[in-house]
């Protein structure tokens, strides 16, 4: 990665309908690591796709609660209370997604727990 960005690659460049940089894809695929990496670089971690998604809101719906943590230390403040298109905060796509079970995943748990720790605004869930 590194080396590319070395070489010239943009490491903001995002798809051109759908708007997804490589920190979202990189969210849903669940890759901490690569995703720290990219922010070292400059990347955009509050970067907002043609949905209104934000890095936040992928790494809630994918349940990866490491990409999550990673995240947060790169996402500005602003960022946990971004609504995106359906009107959803990142926490609210953690508690909504994954209902259909009778309990709460412990992923899902962790990914709740580590955004209202970062400020979220709880009174989403209500």
């Amino acid at each position: 990665m590194e080396t590319l960005v070395e070489l010239g690659a943009d490491i903001h460049a995002a798809t051109p309908t759908a708007k997804l940089t490589a920190i979202h894809f990189l969210c849903a695929r669940g890759d901490a690591e690569a995703i720290h990496r990219c922010c070292v670089l400059g990347a955009d971690a509050n970067a907002v796709d043609a949905k209104g998604n934000t890095a936040l809101h992928m790494a809630t719906w994918s349940l990866r609660p490491a990409v999550l943590k990673t995240l947060l230390h790169w996402t500005s403040r602003s960022t946990l209370e971004h609504r995106n298109d359906k009107g959803e905060t990142p926490l609210r796509t953690a508690a909504i997604h994954h209902t259909g079970r009778t309990r709460c995943s412990l992923a899902q748990y962790e990914c709740m727990h580590a955004l209202i720790a970062a400020g979220a605004d709880a009174s989403v869930l209500q």
